[in-house]
């Protein structure tokens, strides 16, 4: 018993020290945000090419569609900020996240956050399905009760 209450206790740990360090680094990126453009003159420069790398479960063009970046586009230096604020901020990064902290972890723990982690998955898509199945019985009273017509 004590050991899973100590096991509880790392993890609470564990998710403490990575909600701090994501709120950290969300602070310090909007600061510098604010702050670094007021402090110099935005040159404004088209994009020759855009290369993605070290992606392995993300498409590159999904990567590229969340930071707004293209090749041919006009840019300034506060527009790739903002790119790397984008991709910083999307859910698709969490996983990273989740993978350093795994690394530090015993195996004990590493069980346990996985769980967690599948556990909230699953809770995330049983969430998904409740919407898609509300909003297909909502568009289909409306159809019904001819509140959208035409369609």
């Amino acid at each position: 018993m004590s050991i899973l209450v100590n096991l509880k206790e790392k993890i609470k740990f564990n998710k403490n020290i990575l909600f701090f360090f994501q709120s950290f680094l969300f602070i310090v990126i909007t600061i510098f945000l604010l702050i670094y453009p007021i402090s110099i003159k935005a040159e404004i420069s088209k994009i020759d090419s855009v290369s993605v790398e070290g992606n392995q479960r993300i498409e590159t063009q999904t990567i590229l569609a969340i930071s707004g970046l293209s090749e041919g586009k006009s840019f300034s230096e506060n527009q790739i900020n903002q790119a790397l604020l984008l991709l910083n901020a999307s859910t698709f990064f969490e996983d990273f996240v989740f993978e350093e902290i795994l690394k530090r972890c015993t195996d004990e723990e590493r069980l346990v956050l996985m769980i967690q982690k599948l556990g909230d998955e699953i809770s995330t898509i049983m969430r998904q399905i409740a919407a898609y199945n509300f909003e297909t019985e909502l568009h289909s009273e409306y159809r019904k009760n001819k509140y959208l017509k035409g369609i």
